[in-house]
């Protein structure tokens, strides 16, 4: 009996809270010592080396050689009092890579006539639904298609890859045509896939309603664009293709297309890719995919609506990178 009150005072009870750990099997058992006159104090050690065991801690150990320290990604963080430049392009957006953070934004969310960069859509629904060896014949419907001709010829035969090539480095609205022919039958049924491919990225501002871009109908914001660059580049090979200031593509029958980047600061050693756009209705329009800083940041630039895409471009490349802190592993 004085070993029942010894226990009792050194674990708080540790009996009675034993007694609740036990299974009901442990508990009939214990009834049934009871009734055969065995005493519950003579399996007191017992019970408290089973206790005990329960009670000791478990440690979880974590070898030193595997522990990782948690990296974070730091916002880019301005660091002088500079205003951005006083851009007259109707929309505009500077949206960081890294983390999705938007350090400048003008109309962002408002709808204007994309032009030409529409064809990243066109190129995107055509990625997925021809293979880049399908064999694609330029038809006359295509060659009638007005402005930025790729000097294609009827009955010229092409490989997906090269014609969708085409279509992006020299903007050729009768590459686009030929592409929408061949996976739809026609420019209005493929616009539907147009319109489906951008709701995928869950976006609702966008509408298509040709493949190429002279339509004014084709509208999208600023917001919208930056986010199907940046869920697609590093995915998609056309922003690969964008990044190539010339280029040449031969068709089957061995005809060289020489093909030079519509993007004129293609070669400004800070942007890697990009798609321009023109017509009257729309204004100039461009977005560029760029590495700023010493580690390279990368960064998404839309401009719409404007009348110098290319200056205005350049003059927000250099704000932020005159203005802002790009580090990735700031601490």
């Amino acid at each position: 009996m004085e070993l029942i009150l010894i226990a009792l005072m050194l674990f708080g009870g540790a009996i009675g809270i034993a007694s609740q750990k036990v299974s009901f099997g442990d508990q009939i058992k214990n009834e049934a010592m009871i009734s055969e006159g065995i005493r519950i104090e003579d399996r007191a050690p017992e019970l408290l080396q089973s206790f005990t065991k329960a009670r000791s801690p478990i440690v979880l150990s974590q070898p030193e050689d595997v522990k990782e320290e948690l990296k974070f990604t730091p916002i880019p963080v301005k660091k002088s009092d500079e205003d951005p430049p006083k851009i007259l392009a109707g929309s505009a957006i500077i949206m960081d890579m890294e983390t999705d953070y938007v350090i400048f934004e003008k109309n962002s969310h408002e709808q204007f006539p994309i032009a030409s960069i529409s064809k990243i859509i066109t190129a995107l629904v055509a990625e997925e639904n021809l293979s880049s060896d399908y064999e694609i014949v330029v038809s006359q419907q295509a060659i009638n298609t007005e402005g930025g001709t790729g000097k294609l010829n009827v009955e010229e035969r092409f490989f997906a890859k090269e014609l969708i090539d085409l279509m992006l480095i020299s903007s050729s609205n009768d590459a686009a045509v030929q592409v929408a022919i061949e996976i739809s039958g026609g420019t209005e049924s493929f616009s539907e896939l147009m319109n489906q491919k951008v709701k995928s990225f869950g976006l609702s501002d966008s509408n298509f309603v040709e493949p190429s871009g002279l339509s004014a109908k084709n509208v999208s914001t600023s917001f919208d664009i930056a986010q199907i660059a940046d869920s697609t580049f590093g995915e998609s090979d056309i922003w690969n293709i964008l990044g190539r200031s010339e280029m040449d593509a031969e068709s089957i029958d061995g005809k060289i297309h020489h093909l030079k980047n519509t993007n004129q600061i293609i070669n400004d050693p800070r942007i890697i890719s990009g798609k321009t756009g023109f017509t009257n209705e729309a204004g100039g329009t461009l977005v560029v995919v760029a590495e700023l800083g010493i580690e390279k940041r990368k960064m998404i630039f839309v401009i719409l609506g404007s009348e110098d895409k290319f200056g205005e471009t350049v003059m927000l490349l250099d704000w932020v990178e005159e203005n802002f802190d790009l580090s990735l592993n700031r601490r």
